[in-house]
């Protein structure tokens, strides 16, 4: 992910008021160089805390946990496809 950033909405779970602001469930990818989303997924709840990156079988995937006041807790997994 050289030139991946991957980054969630956030959740309502840390704490604080809601207020105008409302926290969101879309999971995205930015590149680096020009903040261009180039990917993005909803993933149907808040996403308290940031993704991790970890091979399996030669294979890089993305996890992120996922949670909010009206989500149970949970995971999502992404693979990555391999760099052409």
């Amino acid at each position: 992910t050289g030139s991946l950033l991957f980054l969630g909405e956030g959740s309502d779970v840390t704490g604080g008021t809601r207020g105008e602001y409302q926290w969101g469930t879309m999971f995205r990818a930015y590149d680096k160089l020009t903040g261009e989303i180039v990917w993005e997924t909803d993933v149907g709840a808040g996403t308290p805390s940031g993704p991790m990156t970890y091979m399996h079988e030669g294979r890089q995937h993305i996890i992120v946990p996922l949670g909010d006041r009206s989500t149970n807790p949970g995971w999502a997994v992404f693979g990555l496809r391999p760099a052409a």
